[in-house]
C-alpha cells in the first residue's frame, strides 16, 4: 500500500535525513537528524510530532530546531529522552584542526532550546585524541551516565575500530571506563558499531560488522569497566560470517 503525504520542505533544493525517533513522554515523538545546508554545511535537526503526526509548532521556532555542533559538516545519529523530559543528541562533528571527525554532544530542553547548564551553551564537542570519531548509537544507564557507539580510525591500520565511549551525565568521559573512558575494539577489518545496548546486568552489547569489501556481523560484550566478557562468544565476541 501507499500513502500520499505532501512534504513540508526545510528549505528550497536542500536534503534533509532522519536518524532517531524516541518518544517526548507525552505520546508525541522527536525526530533527529541532520539537514544539508549548502554543498559542504550540515546541520543537526531536530522536530517535534504530536501523537497524530502534526509539527508542534510551540517546539523550538515553529516546531524545528536547526543548529549546529561545531561549524560545518556536523551529522546526528542518536537520540534519547531523558527521566527529567530533556532531549540528549549525539553525532558527528568536524574538526577542522585536524581535518577529522569528533563525537558531538547536544542536550535540550522540553521545549526545543538548548540546555544551556550542559556543555557550552547547550553543546560539547569531543576530540578524542585518536582519529575520525563516528558515533552512530547511544545507550542510557540508570545514573545519568551513558554509552555511546561508533567507529575510529584510531590503530593506523586505516580500517576503522569498534569504538565505545561511556560518559559522565555532563557529557565528559568516564575515566572508570576503558582507557580514560574509551574503548577500541580491533576484528582485523573495517569494525563498526551500529548499536549498543545494556543488559540487566550491567553488562555491554555492541553490534556491528567487520571486513573489507564484504561484512560479517559482529558483536562484543563488555563488562561494566569495560574490558571483553571472556564468558561471550570467544573472548568475549562472536563474529557471524556472511
Amino acid at each position: 500500500s501507499s500513502v500520499n503525504v505532501a512534504p513540508q520542505p526545510l528549505a528550497s533544493g536542500k536534503r534533509a535525513f532522519a536518524e532517531a525517533v524516541v518518544p517526548d513522554g507525552a505520546g508525541g515523538y522527536y525526530v533527529g537528524g541532520w539537514h544539508q545546508d549548502s554543498p559542504m554545511i550540515y546541520r543537526w535537526i531536530m522536530v517535534r510530532l504530536t501523537a497524530g503526526g502534526a509539527v508542534d509548532g510551540q517546539f523550538a521556532t515553529g516546531g524545528l530546531f536547526m543548529g549546529s555542533v561545531g561549524n560545518s559538516e556536523d551529522r546526528s545519529y542518536a537520540s534519547a529522552t531523558l527521566p527529567d523530559g530533556r532531549i540528549l543528541v549525539v553525532g558527528n562533528v568536524f574538526n577542522a584542526d585536524n581535518n577529522s571527525m569528533d563525537i558531538g554532544i547536544a542536550r535540550y530542553l522540553p521545549d526545543g532550546n538548548l540546555d544551556t547548564g550542559f556543555g557550552i551553551g547547550g553543546k560539547l564537542q569531543l576530540p578524542l585524541s585518536i582519529y575520525h570519531e563516528h558515533i552512530r548509537s547511544m545507550a542510557l544507564l540508570a545514573d545519568g551516565r551513558f554509552l555511546l557507539g561508533g567507529w575510529s580510525y584510531a590503530t593506523g591500520t586505516g580500517s576503522a575500530d569498534f569504538l565505545i565511549t561511556r560518559h559522565l551525565a555532563d557529557g565528559s568521559l568516564d575515566p572508570a571506563f576503558g582507557s580514560g573512558g574509551v574503548v577500541l575494539l580491533e576484528f582485523g577489518g573495517e569494525d563498526r558499531v551500529y548499536e549498543i545496548g545494556v543488559r540487566p546486568d550491567g553488562r555491554i552489547v555492541a553490534a556491528g560488522v567487520t571486513g573489507q569489501r564484504y561484512y560479517s556481523l559482529a558483536v562484543a560484550q563488555l563488562l561494566p569497566d569495560g574490558s571483553l566478557d571472556p564468558q561471550f562468544g570467544t573472548g568475549g565476541a562472536v563474529l557471524v560470517p556472511r
